[in-house]
């Protein structure tokens, strides 16, 4: 988990955006506020490759920080 200095509307519209554009998934968004999850497929060195199931909980700290939690 870390602190920033976003609002949590933003830093959701930026994360989604990148994984549907960069890293080409379809992120589910919970029907809580500020819940994403998603699935990555990484390839390790041996060439076997794995699905890792993802989940980001952002949480409104105050009106200028938020807690981003993997």
């Amino acid at each position: 988990m870390f602190i920033c200095k976003a609002h949590p509307d933003h830093i959701e519209e930026v994360l989604l955006e990148n994984l549907r554009d960069e890293e080409k998934v379809d992120p589910k968004i919970s029907s809580e506020k500020y819940k994403v999850s998603f699935s990555l497929m990484t390839t390790d060195q041996g060439g076997l490759e794995q699905n890792t199931p993802i989940l980001i909980k952002l949480h409104k700290v105050d009106d200028e920080h938020t807690a981003v939690e993997f």
